[in-house]
């Protein structure tokens, strides 16, 4: 019996196989990718709603890496048994291209000198089955489509992850500074920042004397201002309507 055929039908599938191989691993790492972006994205989020303390902030980052590693996980173990076991991705190929029939897994596995069945019926076998899968089309029996599916979902937990910064990145920003470093403690800033101008003053009797309050940040609508006249006089508490005003005069 000719081996040639035999030896082509096994070079091809090796060819096949490591095709397989990358698009399954290029999909799995787009899709990893994809959850990681999202991931990151809501641990960055909470971080900047809610402050969180070094081991929060430390424990969510490491639920994001086993998170992303998970997903590339789950997907490798749906997807590799059938690539790795040779007989598994043989049946894969037939099934992708009917036209070879049992051709091809009996070519691969029916011993030739087996008294079973005709060696001349095995060997016409053997070359149709080379001939027609050589013949066949690698788009046809490796779709690009999971690949492209996972691209794109990629794509838009890209697209997802710049809009967000872009729109909230004066919160955002801080938050991946802290998030980068999570083992450190950090004083959370308060939200509303007050400057009084000129600050203290000494002011001749009988004169006015003009403060200017401006607020930065969070604007609250009304504003308590303690003020006395002297160092030895009681404090007097003023109620001041801001409604959001940058500053009071």
């Amino acid at each position: 019996m000719d081996r040639r055929p035999l030896q082509s039908i096994r070079a091809r599938l090796a060819a096949l196989r490591r095709r397989a191989l990358a698009l399954t691993l290029a999909a799995g790492l787009a899709l990893a990718l994809a959850a990681g972006a999202i991931l990151v994205l809501a641990w960055v989020g909470l971080e900047a709603l809610i402050f969180l303390s070094p081991s929060w902030r430390t424990g969510l980052g490491l639920m994001v890496l086993m998170g992303s590693g998970a997903i590339l996980a789950i997907f490798l173990r749906r997807h590799l048994p059938a690539l790795i076991s040779p007989h598994r991705f043989a049946l894969f190929i037939e099934g992708r291209c009917p036209q070879l029939g049992q051709r091809l897994i009996s070519a691969l596995e029916l011993p030739a000198d087996s008294g079973d069945h005709s060696p001349e019926l095995l060997a016409a076998a053997t070359r149709c089955a080379d001939e027609l899968l050589q013949s066949a089309d690698p788009a046809q029996i490796l779709e690009r489509q999971p690949l492209l599916l996972q691209l794109r979902l990629l794509g838009g937990a890209a697209g997802l992850v710049l809009i967000c910064g872009a729109l909230f990145y004066s919160d955002l920003a801080p938050a991946l500074d802290r998030c980068l470093h999570p083992l450190t403690a950090y004083e959370r800033p308060p939200r509303t920042r007050i400057e009084i101008h000129p600050g203290d003053l000494e002011v001749v009797k009988g004169e006015d004397a003009t403060l200017a309050i401006r607020f930065a940040g969070r604007k609250p609508r009304l504003a308590s201002v303690l003020r006395r006249p002297t160092a030895t006089d009681p404090w007097q508490r003023e109620e001041l309507i801001v409604e959001r005003a940058d500053s009071i005069v």
